[in-house]
């Protein structure tokens, strides 16, 4: 099974197509990155602009990271993307080895499942990987340039974290936390998408649908919750259940549930697991 695992990994870290997907990823949040450090540097940032003043940590560097902050488009456009890159790297991998005959030839030779679950790892950290760097890469670059002061309370209206928002406790009190906590997250909930997707490959055998038509599904699934979930339900009764309003520390019109992403991962991984095993049954010989 290591062995299997170590190959897998290699295959999925090594190629191309991760390096493009990241790449891409990482471009989007280093040029947030710089875009938002050059106003704050100038004094033409969303906040200076109202000319009052303000507690320092309205300006920080956790204000300013692109999971919090909602004022400039590339923070959107990078979690609206990021399942869609997050399965670019290694979840079609199984439907090409599918496609070659590849798939068939290993089943005579190792464990179906054990084959079947390594390239699902494999797949899960390279999709994981592609939503999570980027977000480093963008606190990092945000930090050398703002200063990471704590973020108070008081300035809730401005930071835009709700003591009801997800881990309010941790970004007013351990904000280099709440930063490591929602990379994580970003890394688990893309990382699972990203195995859902893989393990759809013995149901749908074109490729570019393989890849394209769930990450459609999400959109309509947000587009629902966004509008027609908040029509029937409202205000504070309403929460956020589609995997693209749940990426990002700022969650729009409405907030994050912990049990609501809890159910959410869960039903991507036993979905993924059930898929899987279907498709370490199928007769590929």
């Amino acid at each position: 099974m290591i062995t299997l695992l170590r190959v897998e990994l290699c295959k999925a870290l090594r190629s191309k197509w991760f390096a493009l997907a990241l790449g891409a990823g990482s471009a989007i949040a280093l040029a947030a990155a710089l875009w938002i450090c050059g106003d704050y540097l100038v004094g033409r940032d969303g906040i200076a602009a109202m000319d009052y003043y303000f507690n320092p940590s309205v300006r920080s560097s956790f204000r300013f990271w692109m999971s919090v902050e909602y004022d400039y488009p590339l923070p959107p456009l990078f979690y609206q993307l990021a399942p869609l890159l997050a399965v670019a790297p290694f979840a079609w991998s199984m439907r090409t080895e599918m496609l070659s005959g590849y798939v068939g030839h290993m089943f005579t030779r190792v464990p179906r499942f054990r084959y079947v679950l390594a390239k699902g790892v494999a797949t899960f950290v390279s999709g994981g990987l592609v939503a999570a760097v980027p977000q480093v890469l963008n606190f990092a670059v945000v930090s050398a340039f703002v200063p990471a002061i704590t973020p108070d309370i008081r300035d809730e209206m401005y930071l835009g974290i709700s003591a009801e928002s997800l881990w309010s406790y941790q970004f007013y009190n351990e904000p280099f936390l709440y930063v490591a906590l929602f990379c994580l997250l970003g890394f688990v909930l893309c990382g699972l998408w990203a195995l859902l997707v893989m393990s759809l490959s013995h149901v749908v055998e074109n490729r570019i649908v393989l890849l394209t038509l769930p990450y459609l599904a999400l959109v309509v699934v947000q587009f629902v919750n966004e509008n027609i979930f908040t029509a029937v339900f409202g205000g504070v009764h309403a929460f956020q259940f589609g995997l693209l309003g749940n990426l990002r520390a700022v969650s729009r019109p409405y907030g994050q549930d912990g049990w609501v992403i809890l159910a959410l991962a869960l039903c991507l991984l036993v979905s993924s697991l059930v898929l899987m095993r279907a498709c370490a049954k199928r007769d590929l010989l």
